[in-house]
């Protein structure tokens, strides 16, 4: 009817108005079968109820299979099934292998098969020998026993959190060897574990860690073990610190990772030693053929040593082949805004005011404010270069905000 008043002044549209089936005597029946019969029940709906109906039988045939086979579950030999009703069991928790709850898996299944289920992943691990990182032929590989045996140590200590003390030494060691491949991180009885097994756990660790140690420069796989310790190993980093300094004095890693890993973890501690590394800065960083290599030790011993590392800046920018990458190079580690952010230690002594007086000049003729790149354009992803010129103008009111007696006095050498 509105089609029909809107077109009465108008010839051309009445013509096509009334050839169009909307004027058909049927139109409002084939209306109906259309929106309300045949796009709603078609072909895809019958589809879908099939699937739900399939569904629901399958449901049903695993739930007799399963609870025929409840003392079969308890004894943890299915392991495929277990793995399967641990996933079940939080949907939700994508980021550790273990279930942070049953509930999902408790509404789906039924009590009693939950308990089997739980039971069953207990009855795993002990059993059960999983390899640690480095030793996968595959990096990215997690087989099903690490999963439900991992799910069992998690069951086993929320419900009895007095089960680590009691654990022996044999059995510390294979739980820290479940532990060093949870995902995203450790498991939450880690730091648990190290206290109440402190030689087992470092064991494992000490063994991954000079495994990794080891890897070729080209290797791309390497957040593993140390990674974990360097972003959240927490108390563990204690067990290991003497072990990655022993390795460190004796040389670099061929993995640039693995070097900034162990810094990162080393310095990340409430009391670094900053004594020994910076020795080794001022001995690495001028032997370090490899740019990212100068550029991470050097950042290192900025921090550390800021005048004795500015003075060697200086020197060695006037014999370097590309100075300019060398100081956006640094000046991208220092800012913080890398993706691998780190090391870092809260008061850097390239900050003092006598060293920001010979650092800032250097940074203002090697990341020249004519060759900004222009990023009005919209998103962009951020470069070395973009976090060198925000450090570059943060650089100089980080001097200005110094509360130092000599920055005033420095402050005016640098203007003049």
């Amino acid at each position: 009817w509105q089609l029909h008043v809107a077109t009465r002044r108008e010839p051309a549209l009445r013509t096509v108005y009334e050839h169009s089936d909307v004027t058909g005597l049927f139109f409002p029946l084939k209306w109906f079968w259309y929106q309300k019969v045949r796009y709603q029940y078609g072909k895809w709906w019958w589809v879908r109820k099939l699937d739900l109906v399939r569904a629901r039988w399958r449901w049903i045939r695993e739930q007799f299979s399963l609870l025929r086979k409840l003392k079969f579950i308890e004894s943890g030999k299915p392991v495929q099934w277990l793995q399967r009703l641990s996933r079940e069991a939080d949907k939700k928790n994508s980021s550790h292998w273990t279930a942070s709850s049953w509930a999902d898996l408790e509404k789906k299944r039924g009590k009693r098969i939950t308990r089997a289920a739980k039971r069953g992943c207990v009855a795993v691990w002990r059993g059960y020998i999983p390899p640690l990182p480095h030793e996968k032929p595959e990096p990215n590989q997690t087989s099903i026993g690490l999963i439900v045996g991992l799910t069992g140590l998690q069951i086993e200590f929320d419900e009895n959190p007095k089960a680590i003390a009691r654990l022996t030494e044999a059995e510390a060691t294979l739980a820290a060897r479940y532990a060093m491949d949870e995902l995203n991180g450790f498991p939450a009885w880690i730091e648990s574990l190290a206290a109440a097994h402190p030689a087992a756990v470092k064991q494992v660790l000490c063994e991954c860690i000079e495994a990794e140690w080891k890897f070729p420069a080209d290797r791309k796989d390497t957040h593993e073990v140390l990674a974990n310790l360097a972003w959240r190993g927490g108390a563990l980093t204690y067990l290991i610190r003497d072990k990655a300094l022993l390795l460190l004095t004796a040389g670099d890693p061929q993995n640039y990772a693995i070097l900034h890993f162990v810094l990162s973890l080393l310095m990340r501690q409430p009391n670094p030693p900053l004594i020994n590394l910076g020795e080794l800065a001022a001995q690495r960083t001028p032997a370090a053929g490899d740019p990212s290599m100068k550029v991470l030790w050097l950042s290192l011993w900025m921090q550390i040593d800021g005048a004795s590392a500015v003075k060697y800046l200086q020197s060695f920018l006037k014999i370097s082949d590309e100075p300019d990458d060398i100081v956006v190079r640094l000046c991208s580690a220092l800012s913080g805004e890398d993706a691998e952010r780190g090391p870092f230690i809260t008061s850097p002594s390239y900050l003092q005011p006598a060293c920001l007086l010979r650092f800032i000049p250097l940074v203002y003729a090697h990341v020249r404010m004519s060759e900004d790149l222009d990023r009005s354009g919209g998103a962009y992803s951020p470069t070395a270069r973009d976090h060198a010129e925000r450090f570059r103008s943060v650089l100089l009111e980080q001097f200005s905000k110094s509360e130092s007696p000599e920055a005033t006095d420095r402050l005016r050498e640098l203007a003049d």
